[in-house]
């Protein structure tokens, strides 16, 4: 039954694939060419005042902080209206219920950690709407570990996630906790406190995490003006995408297996995935080993399956449609998206609705 399911989610994955592939140079914004100026840019809209429903629900940002003691981390409380559309906060006040864990300053909300253990941190609104607590975990580092690749190679004003291996008591390992970023030429590049890498000056420099006396080997970054301006993943032929926990690395033949905590859609910093156009759809993410367990003819892993998918050409469309762009106006980014996504699921419609959603659909005899 086991090999079964894999080469049903192996022919499902190809099929959804290939028809993918065949739309990438159809639909609107990718490799497009001619020698006419285009429409170019559309223009931004003009700030206007807007007037906010109350917060009726707050958030922090994160449900679940793990980080190294010694560091200080920013939270943001995040707040929504009746109707779940964001809304500013307005003054919040932050708590911890064990400062000496994790202090956090009352005012604005900068997280301190202070002592191995584990405590929860709330923020609440001046109306009194109180967030759901945080889980902030302090550990001890014993040794820092970068995975990405040395060296690494980003454009300027371009972003590249660097993940980490932190080494605790016991010998335990911990995936991408927060530690505390320094760089030899901060004109060059930065790292941000959740550990991801930005591009400035055209030139070269190390990155460095580290905790206290902890830390890692340097990292060498080049920055290169407009390296990340082809799309990264689009200049290395057609896309592939790649079941984790079934398909093998196809940089070293190695198994792979995410984490529950990776995006359902993944391409891992620590290995050529961005610049050779390899997507992973993680079977190990929490729904996805939910709707997989329904079976994989199910109509809910089949819809699942091809919403990655979706996930996976909308990603390839935007890197090329604003490859070249030095400012991004948020409003047209969401307008290209959804322009992506309607004429894709208009044609899912005619050309995919008996594979997506025939009760009685057999895999195995599916064309590839």
């Amino acid at each position: 039954m086991a090999t079964k399911r894999r080469r049903n989610l192996e022919k499902l994955n190809q099929k959804l694939s290939h028809w993918i592939e065949s739309k990438l140079s159809h639909l609107k914004g990718l490799k497009e060419e001619g020698e006419g100026p285009g429409d170019g840019k559309k223009p931004r809209r003009p700030r206007t005042e807007k007037s906010h429903a109350p917060a009726a629900a707050l958030s922090i940002h994160r449900e679940n902080v793990q980080i190294c003691r010694g560091v200080v981390y920013q939270l943001r409380a995040v707040a929504y209206d009746s109707q779940g559309s964001p809304v500013p906060p307005g003054e919040v006040t932050w708590k911890s219920d064990n400062p000496a864990v994790a202090h956090v300053n009352a005012d604005n909300g900068r997280l301190e950690a202070r002592g191995v253990g584990l405590t929860t941190v709330s923020a609440t609104t001046e109306a009194g709407v109180r967030s759901k607590p945080a889980m902030v975990q302090v550990h001890e580092a014993e040794s820092i570990r970068i995975k990405a690749p040395s060296p690494a190679t980003v454009g300027c004003n371009r972003r590249l996630p660097l993940a980490i291996q932190v080494t605790v008591a016991g010998g335990r390992t911990l995936k991408d906790p927060i530690v505390l970023w320094r760089s030899s030429d901060t004109s060059v590049v930065n790292v941000g406190p959740d550990g991801v890498l930005v591009g400035g000056e055209v030139g070269e420099a190390e990155v460095t995490a580290y905790v206290g006396s902890i830390e890692s080997e340097s990292l060498e970054v080049v920055v290169e003006r407009g390296s990340a301006g082809k799309p990264k993943g689009g200049g290395r032929g057609t896309p592939r995408v790649l079941l984790s926990g079934q398909d093998l690395c196809p940089f070293d033949g190695s198994a792979v297996t995410l984490d529950a905590t990776d995006p359902p859609v993944y391409q891992r910093p620590y290995k050529p995935d961005y610049d050779s156009n390899v997507f992973w759809i993680n079977l190990q993410h929490p729904l996805a080993d939910a709707l997989l367990a329904q079976g994989e003819e199910s109509v809910q892993w089949r819809t699942y399956h091809f919403q990655r998918l979706v996930d996976v050409f909308t990603t390839i469309e935007l890197r090329n449609k604003f490859a070249e762009s030095e400012e991004l106006d948020v409003d047209l980014v969401l307008d290209e998206i959804h322009v992506i996504e309607a004429e894709i699921y208009s044609s899912a419609k005619e050309e995919l609705f008996g594979l997506l959603y025939d009760q009685e659909i057999d895999l195995s005899k599916i064309e590839e």
